[in-house]
């Protein structure tokens, strides 16, 4: 998520996810420290958004800070685990126009940016779409806020199509990366009336 505010652009990128429920404070705490020495990729995948960013940001910020910890955002299904960002802007530079700098971010695209893009074309089935792209707002001033659409519902007529995805890095596997695609998509079923995916199964 990118916020805009006069000079500032803190941004928050998201990494990894563990399901709900636990009390917030020294147990968020307690789990952003399990999920960072469990999980290798969210290194990997926190690395490229750790070294992208920054340098998106560069032609037009200054004092671009990206020393912060990774924190532990809860929400009613899911925890997320997210980088924090923030940098002045050099001059008035519209909201716009860092959204432009920064996507697509390598959370849904990968690096190197150029062949990574070609690639996810070639190979993907069905265009994204709105899928992974920025939606926000903008005020007059050029403030905003921005999000990537990643989990989302595309809803036409009777139909409803719901994304979701993962960071496949080295090491990931088929297994994992679906249950995780899965939880993802648990609560936009469950907004539908849907039954969620059975780990193996279907929906019902």
């Amino acid at each position: 998520m990118l916020v805009r505010k006069g000079l500032q652009a803190p941004d928050d990128e998201h990494q990894e996810h563990a399901p709900q429920p636990c009390r917030v404070g020294i147990e968020q705490r307690r789990l952003g420290k399990a999920i960072g020495r469990g999980a290798e990729h969210v290194g990997e995948v926190g690395g490229g958004d750790r070294q992208h960013l920054p340098d998106a940001l560069g032609p037009l910020c200054d004092d671009v800070d990206a020393s912060s910890p990774i924190g532990v955002r809860s929400l009613a299904r899911l925890h997320h685990l997210f980088t924090p960002i923030e940098a002045t802007l050099r001059r008035r530079t519209h909201v716009l126009d860092v959204v432009a700098a920064l996507h697509p971010t390598p959370a849904v695209c990968g690096l190197p940016r150029a062949r990574a893009g070609a690639w996810i074309a070639g190979h993907e089935p069905v265009t994204r779409g709105y899928y992974a792209a920025p939606v926000g707002w903008v005020d007059e001033e050029g403030n905003g806020t921005f999000a990537v659409a990643i989990r989302s519902v595309l809803v036409r007529g009777d139909r409803a199509f719901i994304h979701a995805g993962a960071g496949i890095v080295e090491g990931s596997t088929p297994e994992s990366e679906y249950r995780e695609t899965a939880l993802k998509q648990a609560s936009l079923l469950a907004a539908l009336g849907v039954s969620p995916f059975a780990e193996k199964g279907r929906s019902s």
